[in-house]
């Protein structure tokens, strides 16, 4: 019983470890007078988690004179960004993915039409390595969610966001960006 018990533990305990943190700014987001400072740090202190920060949305609309500061987060608006006036805005180590960016273009603000999840074999990243080398990718929390060959990697599929990624005979790097 203690070994069943012990696995179940084990089995649940990866899943858990392997999602990212939503967290719903609808209406924060849909009305910015003023500066919001959106802070992933503080935020993972305040949720109890080592996990990657997502914040989803609609719309992002700046009115006049307003600004933003966002560090260490990943937005995802099913929307876009309205830009209606002169606006400030600060990403630090942040990326925003909505359907279109406006007036406000950057390699940080990704434009896309799915915020669904990825397939490991369509990221960047991935794409660029050559041959079929071993590839383990690690959660923010250190958990690995996938091992296997890059050929392997074709029908797995995983939440956008930054993970780590080793391979064998090339290294390790972190934070790397998966997205379409």
């Amino acid at each position: 019983m203690n070994k069943i018990t012990l696995l179940l533990f084990l089995l649940i305990s990866s899943f858990i470890s392997f999602g990212q943190e939503y967290i719903d700014m609808t209406k924060e987001l849909e009305n910015i007078d003023g500066h919001l400072t959106i802070d992933g740090n503080a935020l993972r202190y305040r949720h109890n988690t080592r996990e990657q920060i997502i914040i989803t949305g609609k719309d992002l609309v700046l009115n006049d004179r307003s600004s933003f500061t966002f560090n260490n987060v990943i937005l995802q608006l099913t929307g876009k960004i309205i830009v209606k006036g002169k606006v400030k805005p600060v990403l630090i180590d942040s990326f925003i993915f909505c359907a279109d960016s406006g007036a406000m273009k950057s390699d940080r603000v990704i434009e896309t039409d799915s915020l669904e999840d990825i397939r490991i074999a369509d990221a960047s990243y991935i794409q660029q390595l050559k041959g079929n080398p071993e590839i383990s990718i690690y959660s923010p929390s250190g958990a690995r969610i996938f091992k296997g060959t890059k050929n392997e990697a074709k029908d797995y599929s995983i939440p956008i966001s930054r993970y780590d990624v080793k391979v064998v005979g090339v290294g390790f790097r972190d934070n790397v960006l998966f997205t379409n």
